[in-house]
């Protein structure tokens, strides 16, 4: 399955906790991670702001595209694609 997180969301959720961090409160970042993430290499667990990835079917497709993530061009290849991608609404 693919899955897909905005980035926009994505870069505002780190713009947030690196603000919250750079003022020194801890209390505004714990808020904004409430999960963690294992850190393999310290082999502890890291505070983290974990978003919901979106899963894409043919039908949603397009919101990758409407988001600036990748173009239409860059999808729709080939004949069969291109069919696909009319049918879907990735323009």
């Amino acid at each position: 399955m693919t899955v897909y997180k905005a980035i926009k969301a994505e870069a505002e959720a780190g713009a947030k906790l690196a603000i919250a961090l750079s003022n020194g409160d801890t209390a505004a970042a714990d808020a904004l991670a409430t999960g963690s993430t294992a850190d393999s290499t310290a082999g502890t667990s890291v505070k983290s702001v974990l978003l919901i990835p979106q899963a894409i079917f043919p039908e949603n497709v397009k919101d990758v595209v409407a988001d600036g993530f990748t173009t239409a061009a860059k999808i729709c290849t080939t004949a069969k694609l291109k069919e696909a991608c009319t049918k879907y609404g990735v323009q």
